[in-house]
Order: structure tokens, then sequence, then C-alpha cells
């Protein structure tokens, strides 16, 4: 009798551990496909062929778009070529797994891992599987917010255009109300506008948001300016000296494209759109206002060369 029970207690013994391997060599399976955690490519193979379900290719004719300007590219995806399962099936991130989003920015020449995962998977019953999981994506061809302006860089353009717009600002019409440029006579009364000398070109400088001020980038805090700052003389009908006025012409958000064009505006780089500051006070002053300001959140360098 003790043998018939020993016998039996044998075999629960084994139809035990036979289960138990099975369960954790299943589970191990698919912990390693999700994660792409194959010994070699043979052990990947075997994984695969083993696998009940269908296979699904989920970056064969995924379209991956880069959009915006760099630092602050943005990530899309267009799955409308790929097969219609995974179109239903397979949802992409640029987190892994438990997070699924596309909320984050991206600078040219970057790696990009981009994740895929089912949306509904099932561990013990699995319809599909996913012949991979992640693929990297490079940033290129978008424009780029410039950091600092080198000596290879075509600027004929923002030199014609800032000339043309300094031209367009100090052409003042006889009598007019000179408004930013206010001149005043010896009583302090505000002046119509009679004469004036050209305007003399100061100094020059370009100012790049600092790395660690990036998460302050917005349309009202520029990335980047170049600021052209200007002495002028103006006389009013009244007083017959002549008045100094100080001014910076400034270049706001300068992107350079792919083809290597240089654009930029405050809202628009396409719009080749400038400002303009005027200080009655002195050129320090000016410069103070525009530049020294601001050097907490930006690097700032003089320029000598390139746009004198």
């Amino acid at each position: 009798m003790k043998k018939y029970i020993k016998a039996i207690l044998s075999i629960l013994l084994v139809v035990a551990l036979i289960s138990v391997c099975g369960c954790v060599q299943k589970n191990k399976y698919v912990k390693d496909l999700r994660n792409d955690n194959y010994k070699n490519e043979e052990d990947k193979n075997n994984m695969l062929s083993s696998t009940k379900g269908t296979p699904l290719d989920p970056f064969e004719g995924l379209v991956v778009e880069f959009d915006g300007i760099s630092p602050f590219c943005t990530i899309s995806f267009n799955n409308s070529r790929c097969n219609e399962d995974v179109q239903l099936n397979v949802e992409y991130s640029v987190e892994p797994y438990d997070i699924i989003t596309t909320e984050k920015h991206f600078k040219i020449n970057e790696e990009v891992t981009v994740y895929a995962t089912l949306k509904n998977p099932n561990v013990d019953e699995q319809e599909y599987y996913l012949t991979s999981t992640t693929k990297g994506y490079k940033v290129e061809n978008v424009p780029e917010y410039i950091t600092e302006l080198t000596d290879d860089m075509d600027l004929s353009v923002l030199k014609t255009e800032v000339d043309d717009y300094l031209k367009s600002i100090t052409s003042f019409s006889a009598n007019s109300n000179l408004g930013a440029w206010n001149i005043y006579d010896s009583l302090g009364w505000s002046e119509l506008y009679k004469d004036s000398r050209e305007p003399q070109k100061d100094k020059v400088f370009f100012c790049s948001l600092k790395m660690k001020s990036y998460d302050t980038y917005s349309k009202e805090i520029c990335f980047n300016k170049i600021v052209f700052t200007h002495e002028i003389e103006l006389m009013g009908h009244y007083d017959t000296s002549f008045q100094k006025r100080y001014f910076s012409i400034v270049a706001k958000n300068i992107v350079r494209y792919p083809d290597g064009i240089i654009g930029w505006g405050e809202d628009d780089p396409k719009s080749l759109s400038f400002e303009y500051n005027v200080d009655s006070n002195n050129m320090e002053s000016l410069i103070n206002s525009n530049v020294t300001q601001i050097k907490a959140d930006y690097n700032v360098t003089e320029i000598t060369n390139i746009l004198q």
C-alpha cells in the first residue's frame, strides 16, 4: 500500500514541477519578447518562432516626423501606411511602455527612441506579438535656432534688410511728430521735426538663451537676438541745436533652415521683421536695457567683424 502511495505522490510531484516550469518559462518568454532581451539572435528566432499569435512589425510603414524649430522640435507618428492590424492594435510613445506620450522636445541630430506596444496585450492568450518594440530616429532636416554666429553663415540678407530698415525708420517727414524720438525745445515743449544728421552705427551684440533657461522660452521671451546700436542727431523748429538720440534695431529668434538660409522675426522667422527701441539718455543706458540686464539668462557676445 505504501508503495502505491509513494508512486502516486511521485507522479503528482512530477506533474507539479512540469506545470511550474512551464509557467516560469512562459512568463520569462513574454517578458523577454516585450523588452527585446535576447541572449543572441538564435535565442530571439527560437522565441519568435514558438510564439502563438500573429507577428506584427510595428515600424514597417510607420512615418515619424519632427516639426518645429530645434531645440524645441516635436514628434508625430503616422501609421496609415502600416499593416491594418498594426493600425488597430499598436500605439507609439517616446517613453517606455508604462507611459504613452509624445510630450517632449528634441534638438537637431538627436537620436530619438520610439517605443511600440500593443494596446491590449493579453499575456495568457496573446492574439498578436510584436517582432520589435523600439527603433531609433534621427532629428534632421529641421530649422534650428542659432546659438552662435560663425564665419560660414550667409548673413548677406540680414545685412541688407537691417540697412533698409535703418533708412526707413530714420527717414523723417518735415513738420512730423517724432513720437518715440521726441525732441524738446529750451522750455521742454515737444518739437516737430526739422532736420537730422546721418545715423551712426555703434556696437552689435548677439544674445542667445542659456541652456539652463530653455524652460522659460516663449514668444514673449525670445530664444536669441541680434542688437544693432546706433545714435542720431535731430533738430526741431524752435531749437537750433541738434539733440542726440540712441536707438537699437533688434532681430529676434534667428533661425537657420536646412538649406543654410537665415530667417528671423518675433512671431515668424520668415517675416524678416525687426523692432527698434529709442533711448534719450546715452549709449550706456541703451545697451544696459537691451543687453546687460538679460545676461543672467543669455550668453552675450559683442560682434566685431561679422555684421559691421
